[in-house]
């Protein structure tokens, strides 16, 4: 029986912290990465079960973004460019593998900066005034999403914050 990645990652922990710190502990930057490093693995170690799921909800906040850039896309050349290159990358046919989730996720973050970007170049004002608001609403489920994912960095308290499992479940429609 092969173990789980909760026990590999905490091997890894138990050998850096009872081996491998001792041995480094004399130099104070080693031993502060170090250090860094552990903590990482242990946060980690919190989020990997829900890992794939914020990818995919990732995924599914651009794709919701995506679409309302899509529709409301007015302007010159390059928001045209920008909108064609948008439209390509968010209707094409996907599977629910998590390695296309993420290629699509990044191509789907890129195509929508470039089409932000061309709406400041050439865009009609009623196009930048709605993409600025979706662009928005679509970060604040982002940053919460990302605060719960993190929660466990210590950076905050998480006070007034939903579990990570409830934010991620249910992206909300972008206006």
């Amino acid at each position: 029986m092969n173990p789980s990645v909760h026990l590999r990652i905490d091997s890894v922990i138990r050998a850096l912290e009872d081996s491998i710190l001792p041995a480094v502990i004399t130099d104070e930057r080693a031993a502060e990465q170090l250090r860094i490093a552990i903590a990482h693995l242990g946060i980690i170690r919190l989020q990997v079960d829900e890992a794939t799921l914020f990818e995919r909800f990732e995924l599914s906040n651009y794709q919701m973004l995506a679409t309302v850039l899509e529709e409301a896309s007015v302007g010159g050349p390059r928001v045209d460019a920008a909108t064609r290159e948008l439209t390509s990358v968010l209707h094409e046919d996907h599977t629910d593998d998590i390695a296309v989730v993420r290629d699509r996720t990044t191509r789907l973050g890129c195509a929508i900066e470039e089409l932000v970007r061309a709406a400041f170049q050439d865009g009609d004002d009623r196009f930048r005034s709605a993409a600025m608001t979706a662009l928005l609403h679509s970060e604040r489920q982002r940053i919460d999403a990302n605060r719960a994912l993190f929660l466990g960095m210590g950076w905050e308290s998480g006070d007034g914050l939903p579990d990570v499992s409830s934010v991620v479940a249910r992206p909300t429609r972008v206006l």
